[in-house]
């Protein structure tokens, strides 16, 4: 029998795909394109474990990087470039598809569910542009709307997967799941953050000041306060508590200045593009400004680098220039607009 390849997101329809496949016995695995800004990879393992779906992890970002600086089909409300993002994972998973013994591949597409990135013009732009491989691209759920692929066509899959889902809502595909065993229903919050403004904003920036951007520095993004002085050519990011202080000491990206409250406060790291850094000094008093603890004893002694150490009044670093970027629209450089 022939195999397919799944791409799973951890999503409710690649979920329902997946299940569909395995309660009529067609052998397939799971391959999932991580990049640092979607949702929990811990999550998708988990789902992907507790369906008792085989599932393989691509590092999907340089693909990504790629994408986000040009896409063919252009941006949604924020940085996301969906059509681009889908397709690309596509024709990645039809190029390494022999890798994983899989003779097709088969995405949890509905026809209409997302409006930037499968609306029937971008479907079908989609299989033109990957030519003679689209026929080895199977959509189940809308399967019945498409033109038959080869899976459909030599019934390398039985008729009963095939469905004619459409549109937006999700009622039936959610009684679908709970009819084939589905241990857990995802929501459809919590995805890809690009969409959201304030993380687009920082990327986009960080985008347009260095040619590549390490997986690293997009995962960092994701915490803490970021404030930049300069267009960004100074950056400055701050935890906002004990576990963001945690995490951030744990994933930040070794080309950064860290920064340390020896009795208290936030630990930070401080970067620089193209200019000269500023004081540590001055950068461990705007660190210090954001602990009420530290602004209420009026001093604070910070450990920055390997083991210097100062002794820092807090100043706000709004009086020095410094902006916030989760409350300050800036131009984006990939987009050409205000974000």
């Amino acid at each position: 029998m022939k195999k397919g390849l799944v791409l799973f997101s951890g999503g409710l329809d690649s979920i329902v795909v997946s299940l569909l496949l395995k309660r009529h016995g067609v052998p397939f695995e799971g391959v999932y394109f991580d990049v640092p800004y979607f949702g929990s990879l811990d999550k998708v393992r988990r789902l992907a474990m507790m369906h008792d779906i085989p599932l393989h992890v691509i590092d999907f970002w340089d693909d990504m990087q790629k994408i986000i600086r040009k896409p063919r089909w252009g941006y949604g409300r924020a940085l996301n470039p969906c059509a681009d993002c889908h397709f690309q994972m596509i024709k990645k998973a039809l190029d390494m598809r022999h890798v994983f013994g899989a003779d097709y591949v088969v995405t949890g597409e509905v026809l209409g569910e997302r409006p930037m990135s499968q609306r029937r013009e971008i479907l079908d732009d989609h299989l033109r542009i990957l030519g003679e491989e689209a026929d080895l691209l199977l959509r189940p759920m809308s399967a019945k709307l498409l033109p038959p692929s080869r899976p459909v066509r030599e019934g390398w899959v039985p008729d009963d997967i095939l469905l004619d889902f459409k549109g937006r809502n999700r009622t039936h595909i959610i009684d679908l799941a709970k009819k084939l065993g589905a241990k857990e229903i995802p929501t459809p919050a919590g995805g890809c953050l690009l969409t959201e403004h304030v993380y687009a904003r920082r990327l986009c920036l960080l985008m347009g000041l260095i040619d590549y951007v390490p997986r690293d520095f997009v995962y960092m993004l994701k915490i803490g306060r970021h404030l930049i002085k300069d267009g960004g050519k100074h950056w400055l990011v701050i935890a906002r508590n004990r576990e963001e202080s945690v995490e951030l000491k744990t994933v930040y990206n070794r080309q950064g200045l860290p920064f340390e409250g020896i009795q208290t406060g936030p630990f930070a790291v401080y970067y620089t593009f193209g200019v000269e850094p500023d004081d540590p000094k001055d950068i461990a008093s705007y660190v210090a400004y954001y602990s009420s603890k530290i602004r209420k004893m009026g001093k604070a002694d910070y450990r920055y680098g390997e083991e210097d150490v100062v002794s820092v009044i807090p100043q706000n670093p709004e009086d020095s220039g410094w902006t916030h970027l989760s409350e300050s629209k800036i131009m984006c450089p990939l987009k050409g607009m205000i974000l």
